[in-house]
């Protein structure tokens, strides 16, 4: 996420930072990573058709070093129909998406429009955070938690990750228990 290799400023480094994507995925399939988490956000937001291409390249070249029962997600801002057509690209079930419910809170993005991608979603990141803002406490942000478990209830049956924000006040425990709880009460 900090060097994307496919941004111009980082294509110098591009083949020693895709020989090390290379060494984490058989690393990985070593000791049994189902997933492997490509963020594309934030830094490493795609900015251009030629940094998505440059993108899908290379992690076309990536798959094959990939065991039975793994795959490449990716974690992007991109809008919903944009996320479709990407993840489409790569012609192969071994590539899907990692959802994050706070970037989507963050970007304001409508649900009802990203289910419409769901049956490449393959884990989830619990995150809340206000539209436009940093994360927060679960339930305390702009995400409608109730309306979402609701509506995947049948659709997903894989991983929740709780991803929260750390205590303001260096009690993580009791900040992870306070989330833990919100999340348990809310997926029911």
């Amino acid at each position: 996420m900090q060097k994307p290799f496919f941004k111009k400023k980082n294509l110098k480094n591009k083949n020693i930072i895709l020989d090390n994507l290379k060494k984490i995925i058989k690393n990985g399939n070593q000791v049994g990573v189902k997933y492997h988490i490509f963020p594309l956000v934030d830094n490493s937001s795609i900015l251009s058709f030629t940094e998505e291409k440059i993108l899908i390249n290379e992690i076309k070249k990536l798959i094959k070093f990939l065991e039975k029962d793994s795959y490449i997600l990716f974690e992007t801002d991109y809008k919903p129909k944009k996320i479709i057509r990407f993840i489409k690209k790569f012609n192969t079930k071994k590539v899907g998406i990692n959802y994050d419910t706070g970037n989507s809170a963050a970007l304001n993005y409508d649900f009802s429009d990203e289910i419409k991608y769901f049956r490449y979603v393959k884990n989830i990141h619990i995150k809340d955070r206000i539209i436009k803002g940093k994360t927060i406490r679960l339930g305390m942000g702009n995400w409608d938690f109730k309306k979402f478990f609701k509506l995947i209830k049948n659709k997903y049956k894989g991983n929740f990750i709780l991803q929260t924000a750390r205590s303001n006040n260096n009690k993580h425990v009791k900040e992870i228990i306070i989330n833990k709880n919100f999340f348990e009460n809310e997926y029911k």
